[in-house]
């Protein structure tokens, strides 16, 4: 079945961008990475951005597109057509040679006979000598020369051992876990799931939906995600208009004792003011599910929201001594109160790459020019670069922000989410 039919199947949208990744990888037919793939897109449709070619390829293997394996350090992809195989990798001469998936079978069977662990092998990466390697080796050093059929026994039997015992330490560890009581709550952003970690600490276990460089509005389901509601007594989300995925999610995981909650706010969910009522808010979302630590919750709650003041207090310290109000803007629409919030002036706004018409980008240049715009604010999660060439145009600054934790390196918290916005506008503000 070829990916389209499979996208077809799934209910999930063709749109152009994945039309093309599709196509180049039943063009290319071998392994590619991702880097690879954001080379080939971008030369064929200039403009679309790297995290769009990377949430295609995790959702093309949710949907069993793809197959995913590390090769040679790198993580590397093939379509799914091409069926399970293996690599041998010569550590001397680099050499990869392609083998069998039935190359584990014995040790699949082992498993399964003497430990009752169905194992399941794909694309595993084995490294050793190839023979031409091995056939130097003994030429050049005759105490070495065992024939390469008993080496290749003797790798056969260290192969199966190692998986062996490697696996059934894993499954002994996993059965040796004790079960606990802590509630199991899902979340369809990080913004709520660093929230409920905060609140609930080690009462629950967060399960979070979105990845936090996706915005939810580009965001396809998953088996996992399924899986995910299965398990959870709670669901907590924004009631985002691009949240569309979430009644179809929750049908689907057909969970009886799953209470969807949500924890909405009128606002920038980066400001502090978004986190003091979302605190409140997700502590008696979980006090209600779990109510013998209801106290607990609001106590949690209390101690975060002084957290949140304290950093508040900070950033608007570093805010009032840039001189943010002397800006004009031009924001993504996600990031515009925010930006508004930390006291720049916010002239106009645009929404995602696609919607950057020829039309809608001259209306914007223009209003740029009659406002005296001298900076351009993308929204990392929409499309990195989608203004761009406004700022080329208008010959303005422009910055990059993040709206979800973790959607960059070293932002996997609101401090430090809020503390990289601020800082970039800051940077921005005294040049």
């Amino acid at each position: 079945m070829s990916c389209f039919e499979t996208l077809k199947n799934h209910s999930l949208k063709l749109t152009p961008q994945r039309r093309l990744i599709v196509e180049i990888i039943h063009e290319r037919g071998q392994h590619l990475t991702a880097e690879q793939l954001v080379s080939d897109v971008q030369g064929r449709m200039p403009g679309v951005n790297k995290s769009t070619v990377y949430r295609t390829l995790d959702l093309l293997e949710g949907a069993g597109c793809l197959y995913k394996s590390e090769l040679e350090g790198q993580t590397v992809y093939h379509h799914a057509e091409e069926g399970h195989h293996h690599h041998l990798v010569c550590s001397t001469c680099g050499q990869t040679l392609e083998c069998s998936e039935d190359l584990f079978a014995g040790v699949e069977r082992l498993l399964t006979d003497n430990y009752g662990f169905s194992a399941n092998f794909r694309h595993q990466v084995v490294k050793g000598i190839c023979r031409n390697c091995a056939n130097e080796q003994v030429a050049n050093n005759p105490l070495r020369g065992t024939r390469l059929s008993h080496i290749n026994q003797k790798l056969r039997l260290i192969v199966t051992l190692l998986f062996s015992v490697t696996i059934v330490a894993a499954s002994d560890a996993a059965c040796a876990r004790t079960p606990t009581d802590r509630l199991e709550v899902a979340t369809s952003t990080s913004l709520l799931a660093y929230i409920v970690e905060q609140v609930g600490a080690d009462n629950v276990d967060v399960l979070n939906i979105v990845p936090p460089s996706q915005h939810p509005g580009n965001f396809d389901a998953r088996p996992s995600d399924v899986q995910k509601l299965t398990e959870a007594r709670l669901f907590l989300v924004h009631g985002f208009p691009g949240e569309t995925y979430v009644p179809g999610l929750v049908q689907a995981a057909n969970n009886p004792d799953l209470q969807v909650v949500t924890i909405s706010f009128n606002g920038s969910w980066m400001t502090p003011e978004a986190q003091l009522a979302a605190a409140e808010k997700v502590a008696a979302a979980l006090g209600e599910a779990d109510p013998p630590n209801k106290d607990t919750y609001r106590q949690r709650s209390s101690q975060y929201q002084d957290r949140v003041r304290a950093k508040a207090a900070d950033v608007k310290q570093r805010l009032t001594g840039a001189d943010m109000a002397s800006l004009r803007a031009l924001s993504s629409v996600f990031q515009a109160p925010f930006v508004g919030w930390a006291g720049i002036k916010v002239v106009g706004t645009y929404s995602t790459p696609e919607s950057l018409t020829p039309q809608a980008v001259k209306d914007l240049v223009d209003k740029g020019r009659s406002e005296g715009v001298t900076l351009v604010v993308d929204n990392i999660h929409s499309g990195p670069d989608a203004g761009k060439g406004l700022a080329e145009e208008l010959r303005a600054k422009r910055v990059t922000l993040v709206y979800f934790p973790g959607g960059l390196p070293n932002t996997e918290t609101w401090e430090k989410a809020i503390d990289y916005d601020v800082n970039a506008l800051v940077e921005v503000a005294r040049k």
